[in-house]
C-alpha cells in the first residue's frame, strides 16, 4: 500500500485600486477598491496492489469591497445635479467660479460651468457594492481491478456562493433636475405603496445572494475477454440547483462503449459508443469519455 497527501499553500492575491469619477468634487469622486482571492487545495491518493483511490477538497474564496476614498464622503449623501450647486462645502472655489448669480459675474445670461453630459456629483461618494464568493468543491473517486474487469466509481460535489451587498453613502442618494426640486434614492425593505402618502420601511443596504449546488455520481465497468478487446459500460447521475427555482435533478446519463485493435499491435483502433448528448459538469469524469483512453491506445 502507498498513501500519499499534497496539499497546495493558500494563494492570497490581494491587491487595492482607487478610481475617481469625472463631473464630480475630488471628494465625491473617489471610490478605493480592495480585492482578496486565495485558493486552498488539499489531495489525498491511495494505492494498492490492485486499487487506486483519490479524494480531493478544493476551496475558493473571493471577496471585493469599496469604500469612500475621501474620508468625508463616507457619511453623506451623494447630491447628483444637473447643474453646479452655488454651495459646495467640499468645493467652495469651484461653487463660487460657477455662481451664475455673482455680481462679479460679466455675462449672467451665459452659464458659467455647465454640465456637459448626466450628473455633476458632489458630497458623499454615493452608491458602493461588496461582492463576497465562496466555492467548496470535494472529489473522491476509485479505481478497482477484479480479474478481467476494471471497475471505476467516483462522486463529486461543489456548492458555490454570492453574495452582494449594495450601500449609498449617508443611506441615501439625492438628486435634483432643477433648482429647488429634490428626490432620493433609497433601498427599502417590505411593501412600498406607489402613492406619495404612503410609508416605506427603508433601509442602510441591499443584499442579494446566489446560491448552486452541483452534485455527481458514477460507476462505469471495463471489461477486457481477450487481447485487443474491450466493453464498456457505465451510468451517471447529475443534480444541479441554482437558486430555489431552477433545480434539475436526478439526471441519468447510461452510456456503453467497445474498443478493437483489430491488428493487435496498439497501432489500430476501432471505437463504438452509443451515449444520450448530455455534456458533464463534473470535472474527473471527463477523462473517462473516450473508452480507447482508458485503455491506452
Amino acid at each position: 500500500m502507498r498513501a500519499t497527501t499534497s496539499s497546495s499553500p493558500c494563494s492570497a492575491r490581494p491587491s487595492a485600486t482607487t478610481r475617481f469619477a469625472g463631473n464630480a468634487t475630488l471628494a465625491s469622486a473617489g471610490v478605493d477598491r480592495t480585492t482578496w482571492i486565495g485558493d486552498l487545495i488539499a489531495t489525498w491518493r491511495g494505492t494498492w496492489d490492485a486499487t487506486h483511490a483519490r479524494a480531493q477538497v478544493a476551496l475558493h474564496h473571493s471577496a471585493r469591497s469599496e469604500s469612500a476614498h475621501d474620508p468625508t464622503a463616507a457619511a453623506i449623501p451623494q447630491l447628483l445635479s444637473t447643474y453646479i450647486p452655488k454651495t459646495l462645502p467640499d468645493d467652495k472655489m469651484l461653487a463660487a467660479a460657477c455662481d451664475d448669480g455673482s455680481l462679479s459675474d460679466p455675462a449672467r445670461t451665459i452659464a458659467n460651468c455647465p454640465v456637459p453630459f448626466g450628473y455633476f456629483a458632489s458630497a458623499g461618494a454615493g452608491p458602493l457594492t461588496s461582492v463576497v464568493g465562496d466555492r467548496l468543491s470535494i472529489t473522491a473517486d476509485l479505481t478497482q481491478r477484479i480479474g478481467g474487469h476494471v471497475v471505476r466509481a467516483g462522486v463529486t460535489d461543489e456548492v458555490s456562493e454570492l453574495v452582494t451587498t449594495s450601500a449609498f453613502t449617508g443611506g441615501e442618494q439625492d438628486r435634483t433636475l432643477l433648482v429647488g426640486e429634490l428626490s432620493q434614492r433609497r433601498f427599502y425593505t417590505g411593501i412600498c405603496g406607489d402613492a406619495p402618502q404612503d410609508r416605506c420601511d427603508y433601509t442602510s443596504s441591499s443584499e442579494l445572494t446566489y446560491r448552486t449546488l452541483y452534485g455527481a455520481a458514477y460507476v462505469e465497468d471495463t471489461w477486457s475477454p481477450v487481447p485487443g478487446l474491450a466493453f464498456d459500460a457505465g451510468l451517471r447521475w447529475e443534480l444541479m440547483w441554482v437558486g430555489a427555482r431552477l433545480q434539475f435533478s436526478n439526471q441519468l446519463a447510461p452510456r456503453l462503449g467497445v474498443v478493437w485493435d483489430p491488428l493487435g499491435s496498439g497501432r489500430s483502433r476501432l471505437v463504438g459508443e452509443l451515449r444520450p448528448d448530455v455534456r458533464d459538469a463534473a470535472g474527473g469524469a471527463r477523462a473517462d469519455a473516450d473508452p480507447a483512453r482508458r485503455h491506452g491506445r
